[in-house]
């Protein structure tokens, strides 16, 4: 599993080192560079973990000496010097912590803007408020903060063990294996942040300025631009930006009207009523479209139609293309994907040893994908045809997106969609429109996720604010544990049918763009009975979110997830932060024998 039953730090990555390309002379702080000489510059790079910035300097200059430093970790970094010479020659100068400052790098054709967004990937960089030339290393106060509260945590972890080990009394068993638990939790949390190196952290880090540490022991963050104090000052608070619990319960509790009888779900979608939405020609017109949707929300598709009908809801048929012309566009992505396909199986090995990224990427599909739903008869054996479409899909989508490349989770996406298309090809276009809708969440930033969470933290204060109350007493109020539901979209909790009518009412976007809030709601709101026991504590919680993996069933969470979303609806008010998770104009509910969402 992935799910972080706490996220607290995130995890440390290692310092790269940068290290300059000496093929070619390195221009000298002491030497005189000419702007009329830039014309002759050769090309040089600055290679920061696989990745390069280049730029130009005079082939005619004299090389520094064989001593120059040409090599440093950027743990030792502490700020760069940025200057602008007669000629528009640009120039960056590395001070590290140990008072030491390194030749000059000189850029004739640019390029210190490519160098500095490059190392903003692994510091956290500030430009001086006072001297804009100068860009220094910074600690991020909310990693001090994070850190702080880590300790604490750990602290009072290791009294409340000492104080089990001194009960002798009967309780000392119920509190031992709750210290077990807890433990176990904790463990997992661990293999869990472990699993995430390669994918995405949930709260963004950067590196101590304490730089007596190893480089191992030196946490860091992702940020795309360089800010200054002040522009950082003007910036909300990524926890406080939605709107405040205070705001939330007691401007919008009053507005609160109670939950509508809910209708029961219909039959599933058939072929007489599937074609029937289809002109001769095979069109499906606007008016049409959003009846079809309504349709699915309301019933799910029958299993026979899944192959045809799931093309429509990923966005691989257009609604509005004749039969011929989507029986051209389906050839025109047969050989698009083939194309890529062969790309990156004709890599020589020469090319892959030095292609790191293409590498440790192809290596983290192929972990994934035999750990992927081997319960299931078509993945069960090694040599399964349908584990090796997985995993050439997965790699040719690499190919297809390098920006987003892989990340863990993704298989379990792609693995419900190769068991209905039974198709290589359609298969893999149908997950390209489904990581157009949730491709966002796996991005590096984690913002996407990270502002879902939030938005489910508004949207429980507002239709159970009590509730959300005893949760935060209870430690559990950043409702992280909902995050494996969120990213794959609770493949982990229900069962593989029931999973593919969760997600084909998620893919209606019906009643909101991001249903998938409600029906987390929903699923808090069926089990809150259970996690407000009074012996609940925080491990008792996360034990037990855990714990419904595929024990739920998907009929009355739908049920209410609909109640609830109508109920919010319904307010009058509602935050611009979440007015956009509701669609406009707001469907009333279909016509059916009612019955009541408790």
């Amino acid at each position: 599993d992935f799910e972080p039953p706490e996220i607290l730090d995130t995890h440390p990555y290692l310092y790269p080192t940068l290290e300059l390309d000496t093929s070619e002379p390195i221009v000298s702080s002491k030497q005189v560079v000419k702007a009329e000489d830039a014309s002759k510059g050769s090309r040089a790079g600055v290679k920061v973990k696989g990745e390069e910035v280049k730029y130009t300097r005079d082939t005619n200059i004299t090389p520094p000496s064989p001593d120059s430093p040409v090599k440093f970790s950027l743990s030792t970094l502490k700020c760069i010097r940025e200057n602008t010479l007669r000629g528009g020659i640009h120039t960056l100068t590395f001070f590290l912590s140990d008072g030491k400052e390194l030749p000059t790098l000189h850029f004739h054709d640019g390029g210190t803007s490519g160098l500095l967004q490059t190392l903003t990937r692994y510091l956290y960089l500030v430009r001086d408020g006072k001297d804009s030339r100068l860009v220094r290393v910074e600690v991020n106060p909310v990693i001090a903060k994070t850190r702080h509260t880590t300790e604490q945590l750990v602290k009072q972890q290791q009294e409340q063990q000492q104080k089990q080990q001194q009960q002798l009394d009967v309780d000392i068993l119920r509190k031992g294996v709750e210290g077990l638990l807890h433990t176990a939790v904790l463990e997992v949390g661990k293999r869990v942040r472990h699993q995430f190196r390669n994918s995405r952290d949930m709260l963004d880090e950067r590196p101590s300025d304490d730089l007596s540490h190893d480089d191992e022991d030196i946490p860091t963050i992702t940020c795309h631009d360089l800010q200054t104090k002040e522009e950082k000052a003007k910036l909300p608070d990524p926890d406080t930006s939605l709107i405040t619990d205070f705001q939330l319960i007691t401007n919008l509790s009053s507005q609160l009207p109670p939950r509508s009888p809910i209708c029961p779900r219909t039959a599933p979608l058939n072929r007489v009523e599937w074609e029937g939405f289809r002109q001769i020609d095979g069109k499906i017109t606007e008016d049409k479209e959003q009846e079809f949707r309504a349709r699915v929300f309301a019933g799910g598709i029958e299993p026979s139609l899944r192959r045809e009908v799931w093309k429509y809801l990923l966005g691989y048929f257009q609604f509005n293309a004749t039969d011929i012309e989507r029986m051209e566009h389906q050839k025109m992505r047969s050989d698009q994907y083939d194309v890529m396909k062969k790309q990156w199986k004709s890599f020589l090995p020469e090319q892959e040893a030095q292609f790191h990224k293409w590498r440790e990427l192809k290596n983290l599909v192929e972990k994934d994908v035999i750990r992927t739903d081997r319960e299931l008869e078509m993945y069960q054996s090694l040599n399964s045809p349908r584990l090796k479409q997985l995993q050439d899909i997965l790699t040719t989508y690499v190919m297809y997106n390098f920006d987003l490349g892989y990340v863990q989770g993704m298989s379990d996406l792609l693995s419900p969609l190769l068991a209905v298309m039974e198709n290589e090809v359609d298969t893999f276009w149908c997950f390209v429109g489904l990581m157009k809708m949730v491709g966002h969440y796996f991005e590096e930033t984690q913002e996407g996720m990270r502002w879902r969470i939030r938005q489910l933290r508004a949207l429980l204060s507002v239709s159970d604010p009590s509730f959300y109350k005893y949760l935060k007493e209870k430690e559990s109020g950043n409702l992280y544990f909902a995050f494996r539901w969120l990213l794959v979209d609770f493949k982990r909790e229900f069962n593989f049918s029931d999973l593919m009518c969760i997600w084909e009412v998620l893919w209606t976007h019906h009643l909101s763009s991001d249903y998938a809030l409600f029906i987390a709601l929903a699923i808090i709101d069926i089990e809150k009975e259970k996690l407000q026991d009074s012996d609940f504590d925080f491990s008792d919680i996360i034990a037990h979110i855990n714990g419904l993996s595929k024990q739920l069933s998907y009929e009355p969470i739908l049920l209410k997830a609909e109640s609830i979303c109508r109920q919010i609806a319904a307010v009058q008010s509602l935050p611009d932060e979440l007015q956009p998770l509701i669609t406009t104009p707001f469907p009333p509910p279909h016509s059916s024998p009612v019955v009541t969402s408790q």
